[in-house]
């Protein structure tokens, strides 16, 4: 069985899944909440999703934060790998 760094390295289609999968909301004021998880994954992973727009993450920080895009893409993928097949 692949270890969840490597799968991650081979699947790059179901990254923003997998960090969204994990990630929790957090209340920074009463009006804005965001998305976030931890940097359990290989850094270039992270980069190439931070590239792409997915998620922004600072290197003190421990997680990382999904982006609106991020959060509209992993429910996509989410959709499209849980809908039921009739």
């Amino acid at each position: 069985m692949l270890g969840l760094a490597r799968w991650l390295s081979a699947s790059g289609r179901t990254r923003p899944l997998v960090i969204y999968l994990s990630s929790w909301e957090e209340e920074l004021a009463p009006d804005l909440i965001v998305r976030r998880a931890w940097k359990g994954y290989l850094f270039e992973v992270l980069n190439a999703l931070e590239e792409k727009g997915y998620i922004s993450q600072t290197r003190r920080a421990k997680s990382l934060t999904l982006t609106e895009a991020g959060v509209e893409r992993a429910e996509e993928l989410e959709e499209r790998y849980t809908a039921s097949k009739g």
